[in-house]
């Protein structure tokens, strides 16, 4: 978007004629422009030759409605879409569309205004992830898989289909088959499956999932590694089996997120609704909805905790979301997402960050909110450097 597309959104935005998908755009790039948002407000008082944004008035409405907006469900009625800033805290979600109380949220507009970004100049811009996979065979033959796909792939009584960033199971035929494939998605992709008995399965970046083709004994066994969310097909005479490095969960009819990256410090399984038992080591677990069951890789600790399942699953709907994270778990997420390296120079920053920003930005973007919160960088190609305070 340039400056002059963004101005004119922020004139409909005053009137009044401004649409909802223009809304969300507006408040999308408003990180981007909030100097030129500011500067806009400030010449408008002054200056009658530019574009009329309002008097005082109008510019105190347009910061309470930053501040506010989400307290109205009719004016802001984008369920679970948001964009980013910072706030005291670090990130804070924008609550004029998430509906999120917003914690400092007058920085969008004035805070930092002044303090110069480089990341924009550093960066040969990296672009947000996409749906892109590689589905290993049973034979050992690869396809590759993205947004424009569309085609069929038999495998015996299965037919395999894929529309864009999906793939779908469907058995044509009753049958024994003995055979399994493999979805992979590298980092800076994501992709979806359907299962033969109706499992629905999205992996994250740099995530795997092992399967039959077809299910044809008592138990449907998958392992997976990196992050997945399951939304598993009822069947009480074939309970469903996920296994991952250090957990076996056990359900039979049930939503629930995996996260096992080997480059975080715990693997964790995270219940949205139904019911599962976790092995981990000697420890055997039930799980209620809202509860998420952590395995320190480092010392085997297992460890259940009530959370947010919100946060816990915010990537399937396309957003980061933190709460109480630190710069290294933040990074993590954005390595794996961007496909980019992430290094450390000298003492890490001390920050936590709070909130939630879409996964569709580029990462200059996301970079220059984390500078205006005084984390910095050397970007060398694709390799990030942070460096200290």
């Amino acid at each position: 978007m340039t400056p002059e597309e963004f101005q004119q959104l922020l004139i409909k935005y005053r009137e009044g004629a401004i649409t909802a998908p223009e809304k969300e755009l507006l408040f999308k790039w408003l990180p981007v422009y909030e100097k030129q948002l500011a500067e806009q407000l400030d010449s408008d008082l002054y200056d009658p030759a530019v574009p009329r944004l309002g008097d005082m008035a109008t510019r105190d409405i347009i910061y309470n409605a930053i501040q506010t907006a989400g307290d109205s469900d009719t004016d802001f009625s984008y369920p679970r879409r948001s964009t980013p800033y910072l706030g005291r805290r670090g990130w804070v979600a924008a609550a004029m569309l998430a509906g999120l109380v917003a914690v400092g949220a007058y920085f969008i507009v004035e805070g930092n205004k002044d303090q110069p970004v480089k990341v924009a100049a550093q960066l040969q811009d990296v672009a947000p992830g996409l749906n892109k996979a590689t589905l290993i065979l049973s034979d050992g033959s690869k396809v590759t898989l993205d947004s424009a796909g569309n085609q069929v792939i038999r495998q015996g009584a299965v037919a395999v289909q894929q529309r864009g960033g999906s793939l779908w199971y469907e058995v044509k035929e009753q049958g024994s088959v003995d055979a399994y494939n493999i979805l992979a998605t590298p980092r800076g992709g994501q992709f979806r499956v359907v299962l033969s008995d109706g499992t629905k399965v999205w992996l994250n970046a740099g995530s795997s999932i092992r399967y039959p083709v077809t299910f044809t004994s008592r138990e449907r066994v998958v392992e997976v590694t990196g992050e997945t969310y399951f939304e598993v097909a009822h069947d009480a005479t074939a309970p469903f089996i996920v296994k991952t490095a250090r957990q076996a969960i056990k359900v039979l009819g049930t939503r629930f997120n995996v996260n096992a990256y080997v480059d975080e410090p715990m693997a964790s399984t995270t219940l949205l609704d139904g019911a599962v038992r976790i092995t981990s080591g000697s420890a055997n677990r039930f799980l209620n909805p809202g509860e998420q069951l952590t395995t320190q890789y480092a010392s085997g600790e297992v460890a259940v905790r009530s959370v947010n399942v919100d946060n816990v699953v915010a990537w399937t709907d396309g957003k980061f979301r933190f709460d109480n994270s630190d710069i290294k778990a933040v990074m993590r997420q954005l390595a794996r997402w961007y496909d980019v390296d992430v290094v450390y120079s000298g003492a890490v920053p001390s920050r936590e960050f709070v909130g939630e920003i879409e996964r569709d930005l580029h990462l200059s973007q996301v970079l220059n909110i984390l500078e205006k919160n005084n984390i910095h960088f050397d970007i060398q190609g694709k390799k990030i450097i942070v460096l200290p305070e």
